[in-house]
Formats: C-alpha cells, structure tokens, sequence
C-alpha cells in the first residue's frame, strides 16, 4: 500500500512539473498560494514552474528516453494512456502550469504537536484532474464537492493523507506523526487566512521572495523553536537553539543557468552570499568544494 501511495504522489508531481513544461508560452500570469500558508510555518519551498520550462531544452536525447521508458514500463496501459494523452495535450490532466507550486510545514495546533505537510498546485479543469486521478489507481474514490467546493480525494488505508481540490486549487495534506489532526479543518484554515495570518505578513519573507530565483527555501528557525516548546523540551536546548539561530540564515535560492546551478544564501542579518554558479558539466570543482563546510553549511 505504501508503493501504492508513493506511486499517486509521484504521478501528481510528475503532472504537476513534467507536462507543465510543454505550455509555457500558453500562460501568462502565476498564481501564488504564498497567502495560503501560514505564519507559523517553519519550512516554506516554492517551485516557479514557468521560469523553468523557459530554460529547458525538449529536444529528446538518450538519457530522457531511457528514464521515461523506465516509469512507463511499471504503469498499466490505461496508466500510460494517460501520460501519453497528456504529453500530446497537457490542458488534459485539469492542472494549471501557470502556478507556482509550493510545499509548506507548519504546527496546525498552537498549543500542542500537530505537524502538517501541505503542498499546493493549481487546478483549470476539476473533471479533468478527477479523469487522471482515476487513471492513477482504480482504487481512488472522490467525493463529491462540499458546501465550500471543494472536493475530497480518498485513499483506502491513507487517514492521515488526502487531497483536496476545487476550481482553481488543489492541496495535498499530510499529518506526518500520525495525530488524528482533522485536515479538513487545517484547509479551511489555510484558504481562509487573512493577510496578517499569512507567511506574507513576514518581512524576511517578502524579502527573500522578492529575489530572482527558479527553486526558493524558507527556513524560521524561531518558528521550529516555538514548534519544539509545545513538546516540552526544557529550557537548556531552547536556549541553545535561540542562540543558533542567530547564526542561520533564513532563505536559499536556486537558479538555474545554460550549464550551471546558481545558489544564494540569504542571511538572517538581511545579508546575502552568494555561492555563485557552483556546479558544472564537469561537476564541483576542488575552489567550489573549499567553499563547503563538511557538515553541510555554506561559508561565506
């Protein structure tokens, strides 16, 4: 059942980013879901699927061929139907590319452990999203819509993932340490939020989504140390995590350019450094890797 699951996410994923490239010139105007996640989320990460699809290259060579014929052969026919279906016309899988998909982890419950995964994409045609669910697995059942529009996705032996989807958005949620949290609510919650309940209600957000980037991460550090005081950890370890914290910055972006990957770090202190194009076709070089601490933190 767990395959089961993994292979739903990845074929939504797969939906959501791969076909999205074919219709670049189609859209024009993004939706942001950055009102949507709340203030209290520790971890934030935003896919501007758009600038991507602008930078690749379709042209089919060895490498693509052999890795799509490798998720096609696991697919049964009416599965592949389906990718191919949407492949020749992408508008068939009911998901609007013009959005920038966005992943976010956050405490639903302020005054005890609630960790919530959300992840959000949008949605142009309703039936048609529901036509490849259904393609996706037989065993999918989905609901029909609530007072509020939206309609719920149910996965046998999942309670604590579902999928949510109305005219413009889908949202995927997960209660990741299994604690019976009610996730209709958490979505109610979060389409429902009012400006100052929103992540954009935090200035090093703003600043940090104000920069150019491809792939963006939002880290809050103080917002992981309100998280871990709910559990109760004694004082000692929050002291020490408030003065880390000092020293953390708070966002990354990553571009990407014609033969390099561009990451910047954006400090706590509003102060950038950039780790500039760090990779290559030849990969890291002996300069690059010296400007990597061996347990994972940039320096500047």
């Amino acid at each position: 059942m767990k395959n089961k699951l993994s292979l739903i996410i990845a074929s939504i994923a797969a939906l959501v980013i791969g076909a999205g490239v074919y219709v670049y010139f189609t859209f024009f105007n993004g939706i942001d879901f950055a009102q949507n996640v709340p203030k209290n989320a520790v971890i934030v990460m935003k896919a501007d699927v758009m600038g991507m699809a602008s930078k690749i290259d379709f042209k089919e060579n060895n490498q693509t061929s052999s890795m799509k014929n490798e998720l096609m052969k696991n697919l049964t026919s009416s599965q592949k139907k389906m990718i191919e279906d949407i492949s020749s016309n992408p508008l068939k899988s009911g998901i609007k590319f013009a959005s920038e998909p966005t992943m976010c982890l956050f405490n639903a419950n302020s005054a005890k452990e609630s960790a919530v995964v959300a992840f959000m994409f949008g949605i142009s045609d309703p039936k048609d999203f529901k036509s490849a669910l259904t393609e996706i697995s037989k065993d999918i059942n989905i609901k029909d819509a609530d007072p509020s529009g939206f309609y719920e996705v149910i996965i046998p032996y999942s309670d604590d993932f579902v999928i949510y989807f109305n005219d413009s958005m889908g949202i995927i949620l997960s209660d990741i340490d299994n604690k019976g949290i009610d996730l209709k609510s958490v979505r109610d919650q979060m389409v429902g939020l009012k400006s100052d309940e929103s992540i954009l209600s935090k200035e090093d957000y703003k600043s940090l989504d104000k920069q150019s980037n491809d792939l963006m991460a939002y880290f809050s550090m103080d917002e992981l140390i309100n998280a871990v005081a709910i559990n109760n950890r004694n004082e000692k370890d929050l002291k020490i995590m408030r003065n880390i914290s000092k020293a953390l910055p708070f966002g990354y972006t990553l571009n990407f350019e014609e033969d390099a990957i561009a990451l910047k770090v954006i400090g706590s202190e509003s102060q950038e450094s950039s780790l500039g194009s760090f990779y290559n076709e030849d990969g890291f070089s002996n300069d690059d890797l010296k400007n990597i601490d061996p347990k994972g933190t940039p320096l500047a």
